[in-house]
């Protein structure tokens, strides 16, 4: 099970669908990297700049569920600051450990179940796409067609 959760958590972060997080707000005047911020100033993170930076990720633009698991492949590995699908803090998402466990179930029952392999011929069409011009949600699955044959 560890390279399962291993393979969600690059899910999540890959495939980050909000790349610029909820608005917040300063609650004080404050310095951040040498910026004054003052107090009540809005402030959002830019998720997707954090998931794909490559100080902070090798290969960021790569599927690599191995990232979060030790040498030995069997512990999952804390992920760093760098890592907030669903934000950080007080003020992250109400829904992540619903959302988590939801999506833990029906990966483990679809893969458990079926196998899934691209058509014969289109091996290399990556399945995500960037657009830009979708504004906050850049990363979406186009239409597509995947064998699906039950185990």
């Amino acid at each position: 099970m560890p390279y399962t959760e291993a393979t969600l958590m690059e899910v999540y972060r890959y495939g980050v669908s909000a790349p610029v997080g909820l608005p917040k707000s300063t609650t004080r005047d404050m310095t951040f990297r040498g910026f004054k911020i003052p107090k009540n100033t809005m402030v959002m993170v830019n998720q997707w700049a954090v998931h794909y930076n490559q100080d902070h990720w090798d290969e960021p633009f790569k599927i690599k569920p191995e990232r979060f698991l030790d040498a030995s492949g069997l512990q999952l590995i804390k992920p760093t600051e760098s890592y907030m699908p669903f934000g950080l803090g007080r003020r992250s998402c109400l829904g992540e450990n619903f959302a988590k466990g939801e999506i833990f179930i029906l990966f483990c029952w679809l893969f458990g179940r079926y196998s899934f392999t691209k058509v014969p011929g289109r091996e290399g069409e990556s399945l995500i796409r960037k657009d830009e011009s979708q504004g906050l949600t850049q990363y979406h699955p186009y239409p597509y067609e995947v064998i699906v044959r039950k185990l």
